[in-house]
């Protein structure tokens, strides 16, 4: 009895293992299902990992012994093991990979930002230079623009068709020549000049000359002698005179002249023409003597005046300079119709130009 008891408990026992080796080769059937079908997805031993330790708990489980398991079942565990180095292996490749990845991205982003420091360097450089060079530019600009308008007036200042207006207050020296003029002035007049104001009012017309200008005006002038008669001691009237002759005049002055520095800077200049003068009123004033108020009979009504002088415009601003002159005349026509006597003298005088 004792001897079949112990058969059927080793029998029983015997039924169990093969029943839980059944079930276990059954799960690394599975198992291996599992692990072809993770390769052919590309994720080798993602299940097969999880159901390895499956396998194993069911060992334990079963309490079998590893040498009880097929060889087939040990080649399918030493093959997911490899799967799962695979795995490792490849997760420390993609791993390395990735780090070199970031390590280029890195380095690449570094020379990125080192060539963009260069460029905006070389930028910065080429724009200051660029600054620089433009600045000596209008610095050359600013002193070549001030040389013309020191030296020559610029296109601009030599655009309007009249560069300036000027009045002038003059004073004028007079006293007639001629091949009478000893006979009409005698010995015993001691001053033979008439002192008298003048004025004149002008403007400089542009020809196109940055120096050359013609200027045209008008003029008023009181001009004169002073006169006089002396009888000889042979005669039988002892007698004398002296008059004071004053003519006044409007003109019409036309000069050319010449501006060493242009019109718009402080300039010396010169200047000759001729100026048509209409009598408008004469006066004669006896100071002694016998009263010859008809000596000199009826005169001219008309002259021209040849004149040359010269003077300097000095500048106060843009368009306000001040003006002093001097000019010397000579008429050529006859102030009597009785006497070969002719005008001459000077004017000088200063005014005040205003500059458009």
């Amino acid at each position: 009895m004792k001897l079949v008891y112990l058969v059927s408990l080793l029998v029983l026992s015997l039924g169990g293992r093969a029943f839980a080796l059944t079930e276990l080769e059954t799960e690394l059937a599975d198992f291996q299902v599992q692990l072809q079908n993770d390769q052919a997805r590309g994720k080798p031993g993602s299940i097969s990992m999880r159901n390895n330790q499956k396998v194993h708990d069911k060992i334990k489980k079963t309490s079998l012994s590893p040498m009880v398991i097929s060889k087939s079942d040990t080649a399918s565990i030493q093959t997911t093991k490899r799967a799962e180095k695979s795995d490792l292996g490849a997760t420390e490749s993609q791993s390395a990979d990735a780090e070199l990845q970031v390590a280029n991205t890195e380095a690449a982003i570094e020379n990125n930002t080192k060539t963009n420091k260069e460029r905006s360097a070389e930028t910065t450089s080429e724009s200051k230079a660029n600054t620089s060079k433009g600045e000596q530019k209008t610095l050359r600009t600013d002193i070549e623009v001030e040389h013309t308008r020191g030296t020559f007036e610029t296109h601009t200042e030599r655009s309007p068709l009249i560069y300036r207006f000027s009045a002038v207050g003059l004073g004028s020296l007079s006293t007639f020549d001629g091949p009478d003029a000893n006979t009409v002035i005698s010995d015993n007049v001691g001053t033979p000049y008439n002192i008298g104001p003048s004025a004149s009012m002008s403007a400089d017309i542009n020809l196109g000359s940055r120096n050359f200008v013609v200027e045209m005006g008008a003029q008023q002038l009181t001009i004169g002698s002073t006169t006089g008669y002396n009888s000889p001691t042979t005669s039988f009237y002892n007698y004398s005179t002296v008059q004071k002759v004053t003519l006044s005049y409007i003109g019409v002055p036309v000069f050319g002249k010449w501006l060493v520095s242009g019109e718009h800077q402080s300039s010396f200049f010169i200047k000759a023409g001729a100026t048509p003068i209409f009598l408008t009123n004469s006066i004669i004033e006896q100071t002694s003597g016998y009263p010859w108020t008809r000596r000199l009979g009826e005169f001219n009504s008309t002259d021209v005046l040849l004149s040359v002088g010269g003077g300097y415009s000095l500048k106060l601003s843009n368009h306000f300079h001040v003006v002093v002159e001097a000019n010397f005349y000579q008429g050529v026509i006859s102030v009597s119709k009785y006497y070969d006597i002719f005008n001459t003298g000077a004017t000088v005088g200063a005014g005040l130009s205003y500059l458009l």
